[in-house]
């Protein structure tokens, strides 16, 4: 009897133990993915991707000088309405308010993955030593892991735009907010077990 009471706690115990190390990384999950921790740079780079949040938080920084300038990532291959983004982005440039216009420009490139805008976007950070990586904040882990190993030579820094449809604290507490965390933690993963690796 105590040979089979010991045989159910000795199984027991392990699954408790690892019951708790997942809810307990279930809690921090959303959180781990975010880094938010901008540092003062020779460029501000806008990822493409995700929502005018990421264009919005950019801006902000630039204004609030954090850089000289601020680099947008945008599409080459995207097309609304028949107008290319790229167009459209020069377009919104033109309209922003001097000197904001003159330290605002375009990186168009056609990458379809974090690591292949890490490298298409290099050329367009020509003369930058410190750059500031701005990106949806569940990207922000992520985008910083993957530049620093492509681009080895500079040193980045990344800030968060808040998308309050996709993302947010605790992420269990919203649909969208559960899907883009477990997507997030996929890529991620893949990321340090593949990719990184390539």
């Amino acid at each position: 009897m105590q040979a089979r009471h010991r045989q159910r706690l000795a199984l027991t115990l392990p699954l408790l133990l690892i019951l708790l190390l997942l809810l307990l990384f279930a809690g921090f999950a959303g959180r781990m993915l975010v880094i938010n921790a901008p540092e003062h740079a020779d460029a501000i780079i806008v990822l493409n991707g995700g929502t005018s949040a990421r264009t919005s938080t950019g801006l902000q920084l630039l204004e609030q000088g954090w850089a000289p300038r601020l680099i947008l990532d945008v599409d080459a291959t995207a097309v609304e309405w028949g107008v290319p983004d790229d167009q459209l982005a020069r377009e919104w440039i033109a309209k922003l308010p001097s000197p904001y216009n003159q330290e605002v420009s375009t990186c168009p490139s056609a990458a379809l993955s974090t690591r292949a805008e890490a490298l298409l976007t290099r050329g367009c950070l020509q003369g930058a030593r410190r750059i500031l990586i701005v990106t949806s904040a569940y990207h922000t882990r992520r985008s910083l892991a993957i530049f620093r190993q492509v681009d080895s030579s500079r040193h980045f820094s990344a800030a968060a735009a808040t998308e309050p449809a996709y993302f947010g604290l605790p992420w269990w507490r919203n649909r969208e907010w559960a899907k883009t965390t477990a997507a997030e933690w996929c890529k991620l993963l893949w990321w340090y077990a593949v990719d990184r690796w390539r």
